[in-house]
């Protein structure tokens, strides 16, 4: 299991600082839409980098987040820029969701839901989107002539190329790609497959 309290609490950011390009999107595509559409709920947010955006670009940001390490540095990180954002400790795999949002977001984070949860985690999301809202999301998918990536946790669990997408059939795809990339994260160069959707419930 990958420690995030551990990396969470050294100086300075695991991740960068800039956010994700899913994030930018999303952002840039509600940027002209109706403004109730822009409150946000960031599944898995870490250290906080695109909760920051979001709050940055007149969002009302919350994060879900299992490591009060990266609670807190996210919370000195909006204080330092005088942005609101709220913060949520809880794992993915038990987290329900208790009102409607406009955007219902994360990167990277889903693939700590157990596969036998996934189903039910999914309909918790699209039930709790308000209509003309978005879900985006990036998993990391399998690729058996890639192998396992070397800082990949015992908690974490990939999805097939497609399934994510497949319990989006009854809304309105906006985007739904794969693509491999390089990555540094734990200190070993290492790549990735990884499926990005972004969904409007119409």
């Amino acid at each position: 299991m990958k420690n995030y309290d551990r990396v969470y609490s050294r100086r300075g950011l695991y991740w960068r600082n800039d956010p994700n390009s899913l994030c930018r999107e999303v952002v840039e595509i509600l940027s002209q839409e109706d403004p109730r559409r822009k409150k946000v709920i960031d599944l898995g947010s870490g250290e906080g980098r695109d909760l920051m955006h979001f709050s940055r670009n007149g969002f009302s940001a919350t994060g879900v987040e299992i490591s009060l390490p990266g609670i807190n540095k996210s919370l000195e990180w909006a204080k330092g820029e005088e942005v609101e954002i709220d913060l949520v400790q809880s794992d993915l795999n038990d987290f329900k969701l208790e009102s409607e949002y406009g955007v219902i977001y994360s990167s990277g984070s889903l693939t700590f839901i157990r596969p036998e949860n996934r189903g039910d985690a999914f309909a918790d999301y699209k039930s709790h989107t308000s209509p003309g809202g978005l879900n985006a999301f990036n998993v990391f998918v399998v690729k058996p002539f890639m192998g396992t990536v070397p800082d990949w946790g015992d908690n974490e669990y990939f999805y097939r190329e497609g399934e994510l997408a497949s319990y989006y059939f009854d809304w309105k795809i906006i985007k739904s790609e794969s693509e491999t990339f390089s990555c540094n994260s734990g200190g070993l160069r290492h790549t990735h497959a990884m499926e990005t959707l972004m969904a409007r419930k119409m």
